[in-house]
């Protein structure tokens, strides 16, 4: 039988391994940690920040998430459509065209400004009650109501009875920073408002600011809910906030060495030729690019591993492939596996933005799951439908769902 994770014949030998148990036991941990009683949402926008939108939110909801969080109402759409029953909420401005198809779904939206709360109100459906959030700008300086205009908001909004709100939120715009003056100061603002709308008669039954950075920090911002993205999937925010102990990256690259030749010194290596070999010395050439996501930053700074090994790149990294310089002593071959499991680590050392990096994973690398299956599937199909084209088992699974899904 082939082993988890081996390529399929006829498919390029590179590979995403997507360890679903990594985030059902990083959902695990951040439960734990959490205060007691507080809801937690997955974050599984762009696709799970690259891991799979639906079978990272089945993961997240087994380890103890209790709603999603997506970008569109398409993204919400998805999760419905694979059986997912959780509450979800649009965190992003939904065109208003949208609120109908949000109602039928049973999909709650972010609400941040009289213009869309009106455009909202025009286009409502008559039939199903549209559960809206309404999101404050407490300092993001992006998507949301000014402190001033939220009362007026939330009238106008409780002036429709086809309109339910169930939340009031914000955004972190430097939680992830090396001090927490700007977040402190953010969730001041938020509670003042939340105070102000209050006051006026407004209690939403759920409000809600704290994302990744907030969360691993203190519990200061956990209020009603708290909303985990990156950190789910094993990435730390930034060099300043670590995860929690016994989270783990959920995402593993693994490329078959294609070509391996000699460099002679004076030798130039990639476009542009902005690797010049000093000495005698092997080069392996690995199936992975920038087309891929493996970021062109990373030229002359990144390494795969191999056998506890670190390979540098030499050269630019090309749109569908890169050079990789071998040590002296390792023994690498044609058809030898390289990896980078280390993906969040060396976009931290090269500046490189840990969301963008992992966002920006191409499909055309066939993406294979850890948890009880595996599927691959062609460039074209997955361009166009942004799903697996088959599923294979690949070891067995008491988990139901899975189990349904591989018979």
């Amino acid at each position: 039988m082939r082993q988890p994770g081996a390529p399929r014949p006829g498919h390029r030998p590179t590979r995403l391994i997507v360890d679903l148990g990594a985030i059902e036991t990083n959902a695990r941990s951040i439960r734990r940690e959490i205060t007691a009683g507080a809801r937690f949402m997955a974050v599984v926008k762009a696709n799970a920040y690259g891991h799979g939108a639906v079978d990272s939110a089945r993961a997240a909801l087994r380890g103890g998430a209790s709603d999603l969080g997506v970008a569109t109402v398409a993204e919400a759409s998805e999760l419905r459509q694979a059986g997912i029953e959780a509450p979800i909420l649009v965190l992003g401005s939904s065109d208003p065209t949208e609120a109908p198809i949000a109602a039928q779904l049973d999909v709650a939206i972010g609400v941040g400004d009289m213009v869309q709360a009106e455009r909202l109100l025009a286009s409502r459906s008559d039939s199903r009650q549209l559960h809206v959030h309404l999101k404050i700008d407490t300092g993001m300086r992006r998507f949301g109501v000014h402190p001033s205009e939220a009362v007026e908001l939330a009238y106008r909004l409780a002036s429709d009875s086809m309109i339910q709100l169930d939340g009031v939120y914000s955004h972190f715009a430097e939680a992830d920073e090396l001090t927490t003056v700007r977040m402190d100061e953010q969730l001041s603002e938020f509670q003042r408002v939340r105070a102000e709308l209050e006051a006026a008669g407004f209690v939403p039954p759920m409000a809600h600011i704290s994302n990744s950075a907030a969360l691993l920090r203190n519990r200061s911002a956990d209020l009603d809910m708290v909303r985990a993205g990156i950190c789910l999937y094993g990435i730390a925010p930034s060099e300043h906030v670590k995860v929690l102990d016994g989270m783990k990256p959920a995402l593993e690259w693994r490329a078959t060495v294609q070509h391996i030749f000699e460099m002679t010194p004076g030798d130039r290596t990639g476009y542009g030729g902005t690797y010049v070999a000093t000495g005698q010395e092997r080069i392996g050439i690995v199936p992975v690019g920038y087309a891929d996501g493996f970021p062109r930053a990373l030229s002359n700074k990144g390494w795969v591993g191999f056998q506890g090994h670190r390979l540098p790149v030499r050269g630019r990294v090309s749109m569908d492939q890169c050079a990789v310089g071998i040590p002296d002593g390792v023994e690498l071959s044609v058809g030898d596996e390289v990896t980078s499991s280390e993906m969040p680590r060396l976009a931290q050392q090269q500046q490189t933005s840990l969301r963008r990096r992992s966002t920006r994973l191409d499909t055309k690398s066939s993406r294979v799951s850890l948890a009880g299956y595996q599927w691959s599937t062609s460039t074209a199909d997955q361009r166009a439908h942004d799903r697996p084209a088959a599923f294979v088992p690949v070891v067995s699974s008491a988990d139901p769902w899975i189990a349904g899904r591989m018979s």
